[in-house]
């Protein structure tokens, strides 16, 4: 019996020394490192070592941004005040995941997507949300919320996207996609979008392949439509559950 009571003591013993190591020593856990700047958020030695979870992020102020490798971030925050260039460029090389986009731009477009000149465009990349606001329109030429020039696989995932204002006739489209050959956007997507009105076509479809919007919610534009399709050239356009919405809704 005494050394039972022996045992039990010692065992108590080892367990409030293991209590009182965690109580000195706490678990890291999982953290998130926000990094503010420019560039993309690269975790240092001692956020490896004490998290598992890092946010990369790139922010830019009255400086575009361009993607032209492989990408894997969590936040591109885009705005442009007075210089007259397109808030984020996709061009040649650029692939992987953007989780969030967030831009607003005085300028010019929000997203562009360049041609890929003989190489390669800007392919299998999807990104997951965010939104692109442009309430002016300074540059010459007309104003896109997106546009895409060429490009292979791309996917726009709920973003809300308004530009320009109403009857301003300076802005073309929320999301337009139009190659000129040989350059020609294949399977190029906004899906579960949200296409502003202030824009001529809200969603414009031009020369692509299997490209367009699908599950979107799209207002009607300057001229009192809100789809336009160059069924000349689109090759199976994509126009999927469209819910059009007149240009007075409160989402518009």
């Amino acid at each position: 019996m005494v050394e039972t009571r022996g045992r039990l003591v010692s065992a108590l013993a080892v367990s409030a020394a293991a209590v009182a190591l965690f109580l000195v020593f706490p678990s890291q856990g999982h953290a998130a490192a926000s990094i503010g700047g420019d560039e993309v958020a690269r975790p240092s030695a001692g956020e490896r070592a004490a998290s598992t979870t890092v946010f990369r992020a790139v922010r830019r102020v009255n400086r575009s941004w361009t993607c032209r490798r492989r990408v894997n971030l969590d936040l591109v925050k885009v705005t442009m005040r007075t210089r007259n260039e397109h808030a984020i460029y996709l061009r040649p090389g650029c692939r992987g995941r953007i989780d969030r986009i967030e831009v607003v731009t005085r300028t010019m477009d929000g997203i562009t997507v360049n041609r890929g000149n003989g190489r390669r465009p800007a392919h299998d990349l999807v990104i997951g949300g965010g939104y692109i606001r442009c309430p002016a329109h300074s540059a010459a030429g007309h104003q896109d919320g997106i546009q895409v020039m060429d490009g292979l696989r791309l996917t726009f995932r709920n973003l809300r996207i308004k530009c320009g204002k109403v009857h301003d006739r300076g802005t073309n489209s929320q999301f337009y996609v139009s190659g000129n050959r040989p350059f020609v956007p294949r399977r190029v997507l906004c899906i579960n979008c949200l296409l502003g009105t202030g824009a001529a076509s809200p969603l414009f479809i031009d020369l692509s392949v299997e490209s367009g919007a699908r599950r979107t919610r799209v207002c009607r534009g300057d001229f009192g439509y809100a789809v336009r399709i160059e069924r000349r050239v689109a090759v199976r356009p994509v126009h999927e559950g469209l819910r059009i919405l007149p240009r007075r809704h409160r989402l518009c």
